[in-house]
């Protein structure tokens, strides 16, 4: 999505007037900028630097989290760091994915805190990356004066929230042969969830 409305501002610039994150025309109804705004991008380099990090860290949420709370995290890490600016009156104007993508910093940081005694050493490892990332983007941010901090800070706060909600809970439990086995048993049954709807909507 990033990729396609890219160019597709491109072929008409008049897009991002529409797209933007604007506090007074969210005020004024336009709820829809709280998640266009997430995947738009004006120039080569911001929308690469941000395809670069989700390159880094996307793989390996879905990997840790499956498809479905991949995409579900992502997206709504980055209408909840917009709707917190909003609400708080900061940032009055934003694009970007980075609170999307530090939504997914943010989960991994707490699948990794939550399950420190199941995974111990992967846990320790993961932790120490977040941190490295953190760091990283703090020094890059010091850096720069375009940066919508209080949209990162939210999106990772989000995020690490919906993965405390939705995300992989480990527990270790002996499965009916007498094996121990590590489960993922999330706090709200998301697949549980998904399957009611299906099912609602499969039979009108």
């Amino acid at each position: 999505c990033n990729v396609i409305v890219f160019f597709a501002i491109k072929l008409n610039p008049l897009l991002v007037r529409s797209f933007v994150k604007s506090n007074v025309l969210i005020s004024r109804g336009q709820y829809h900028r709280l998640l266009t705004s997430t995947f738009t991008h004006t120039d080569l380099i911001h929308i690469g630097m941000n395809l670069y990090s989700l390159y880094n860290v996307g793989p390996y949420f879905e990997n840790k989290f499956g498809k479905f709370r991949y995409i579900l995290i992502y997206i709504m890490s980055g209408i909840l760091a917009n709707l917190g600016t909003y609400m708080l009156d900061l940032t009055p104007l934003a694009i970007g994915a980075s609170g999307s993508i530090f939504g997914l910093t943010g989960g991994l940081a707490m699948f990794y805190y939550r399950n420190r005694y199941v995974i111990k050493d992967e846990s320790k490892s993961g932790l120490q990356y977040i941190k490295n990332v953190i760091l990283i983007n703090l020094i890059h941010a010091f850096g720069s004066s375009n940066i919508d901090q209080n949209g990162h800070i939210g999106g990772f706060i989000a995020g690490a929230m919906l993965s405390y909600l939705f995300g992989p809970r480990l527990v270790r439990r002996n499965d009916r042969y007498g094996y121990d086995r590590i489960m993922d048993k999330p706090i709200i049954n998301y697949r549980k969830i998904f399957n009611q709807v299906q099912a609602k909507y499969s039979n009108e």
